[in-house]
């Protein structure tokens, strides 16, 4: 009798807790759930592509080819930059210029 007059019930305080970590922890399974859905899904893919590449290889067929790798457009060559600025109104007594333009 003591205790229950004295004493805060805590019971009231421990079930929204209990109720908040059960729903963080459906939560992370639902995640967990949909990343491994995912992987899933790529290791599929990956085996359904060495699937069809062995079959055309097997017939005969061509496989796509291979991607190139990418190679930066051609850049002109340095004459052709030098000489365009001095071929132009000469800049204004006083301006700044870049020593690559002068």
């Amino acid at each position: 009798q003591f205790h229950s007059l004295y004493l805060p019930n805590l019971w009231c305080f421990r079930a929204p807790e209990a109720e908040r970590k059960k729903k963080e922890e459906t939560e992370r399974l639902a995640k967990l759930d949909e990343i491994y859905d995912k992987r899933r899904q790529r290791e599929r893919e990956i085996e359904e592509k060495a699937e069809k590449q062995k079959r055309e290889a097997l017939l005969g067929r061509p496989i796509e080819p291979a991607l190139r790798p990418y190679e930066p457009p051609a850049r002109r060559p340095l004459e052709s930059r030098t000489a365009a600025p001095s071929t132009s109104k000469a800049p204004a007594p006083g301006k700044y210029v870049p020593k690559f333009r002068r």
